[in-house]
């Protein structure tokens, strides 16, 4: 198996030359003009957690691996919340989205864009290509717009197509085995939705993995965070 370097750097470096200028609008080009950062995850984590994209702070380079920042501001909640898994090793991370931007909901200024949204699109492709061959058994996304982006908050049925909310299309099932105050926020994937942005990806090889939907965690209270990492050692 390629590593992800091997496989996949050169085609986000690709995606934002495609894109680079092309936006019509200045707030957008200026933020694709700082280029991409992005994680090197290990192709075969069990673990695997999904952040939305970079902050701009101006000094990471184009890639990081996540094991190397356990002190780093945004990551050392992270790494907390995932301390009580016996495999560190098996964890691994990778953002939706690799421009560099500390304003998350700039995104959807990308989606109202035409050419934009094609970058949205083409990007969470990419991204979903990635996710499907580390084949996790586990997913962690403790950002609600990356929640959006998998299809939890998808309305398949919704006559208006702005508000269908499918994106990458996952179908989910609740999985409330696990007796903890977190366990409604676990989901088992089951499937992938028609109207999904890739029609050519016919079936996920994500059946059966188990996918947790939060929100950044580093203003949980002690009691709260000690139940979030007890779930997620029982996931893993």
């Amino acid at each position: 198996m390629k590593t992800f370097e091997e496989k996949y750097l050169t085609k986000i470096r690709n995606l934002f030359e495609k894109y680079k200028g092309k936006m019509g609008d200045e707030a957008l080009n200026c933020i694709l003009d700082r280029g991409f950062v992005s994680s090197l995850p290990n192709m075969n984590a069990e673990i695997l957690i999904c952040g939305i994209n970079p902050s701009d702070n101006g000094k990471r380079p184009e890639n990081f691996h996540f094991q190397a920042l356990k002190n780093a501001p945004y990551f050392t909640t992270i790494h907390d919340i995932v301390s009580d898994c016996k495999d560190q090793n098996a964890i691994d991370y990778l953002d939706l989205f690799c421009f560099r931007n500390t304003n998350q909901y700039e995104i959807w200024q990308f989606a109202k864009n035409p050419v934009g949204l094609k970058y949205i699109v083409d990007h969470l492709m990419l991204t979903q290509e990635i996710i499907e061959e580390i084949n996790p058994k586990v997913l962690l996304v403790f950002n609600k717009t990356a929640s959006t982006f998998f299809g939890f908050h998808a309305n398949p049925s919704d006559e208006n197509p702005e508000n269908k909310n499918i994106w990458m299309g996952y179908k989910f099932k609740d999985c409330v085995t696990i007796d903890n105050m977190y366990s409604n926020n676990v989901k088992s994937i089951i499937g992938l939705h028609e109207s999904r942005i890739n029609p050519f990806l016919e079936e996920t090889s994500l059946n059966g993995s188990k996918i947790f939907f939060g929100s950044y965690m580093r203003y949980l209270k002690t009691e709260k965070k000690a139940e979030l990492r007890k779930l997620i050692s029982t996931l893993s």
